[in-house]
């Protein structure tokens, strides 16, 4: 019993120094975790982020693509890929999300890189036939300003006013909006 005695102090002060160790870890180990997610929300996202803002005065429940091109539209015939030759980058949304006339249309994309922007023509079509009316476009790729409340008027193809629609070879009687990007964007100073 005298030898039990003798060891219990040792032993009840390796018990107090234990508690006292896992008591700091436990003290640090917020920012431990802080220090391991830290990384994670600083590691960058692949590609760039391209924002669209569009005004619209007759919303519509059909897809609308901007694209990218280096070849304007040769309206005497139907272009032979679904969106038209020198597609760089094509970005899309539903006109569902956004039904409301009068109204704003605000949506953002991730795109691979900034080499869109380097196409020579901008363009806003429809496949379907619910024409789209929208006023302006504003556009800012990873925050950065390139195009600022454009004016989409006049329109391209059977009507120079009419809402976007049938941007479809089967039924070839367009109505685009269409215009060179380096009009508005100088990548000199955006960069």
């Amino acid at each position: 019993m005298l030898t039990r005695t003798r060891h219990l102090p040792a032993a009840l002060a390796c018990v107090v120094a234990m508690l006292a160790v896992m008591s700091a870890r436990a003290a640090r180990a917020p920012d431990a975790l802080l220090a391991i997610s830290a990384p994670m929300e600083q590691r960058k996202i692949p590609g760039v982020l391209a924002s669209f803002d569009f005004d619209q005065t007759t919303p519509t429940t059909d897809q609308i693509t901007i694209l990218f091109s280096n070849a304007a539209v040769d309206l005497r015939r139907p272009p032979t890929t679904p969106f038209g030759d020198g597609v760089v980058e094509q970005i899309s949304f539903s006109g569902r999300d956004f039904p409301k006339p009068n109204s704003r249309v605000s949506f953002s994309k991730r795109v691979q890189s900034r080499s869109f922007l380097d196409c020579r023509y901008i363009r806003v079509v429809n496949a379907g036939t619910s024409p789209w009316a929208p006023t302006n476009i504003s556009l800012r790729v990873d925050g950065q300003k390139v195009l600022d409340r454009v004016s989409m008027y006049p329109r391209k193809g059977v009507s120079a006013k009419g809402g976007i629609v049938r941007w479809n070879p089967a039924d070839w009687r367009p109505v685009f909006w269409e215009a060179e990007l380096f009009r508005y964007y100088h990548p000199s100073k955006a960069y």
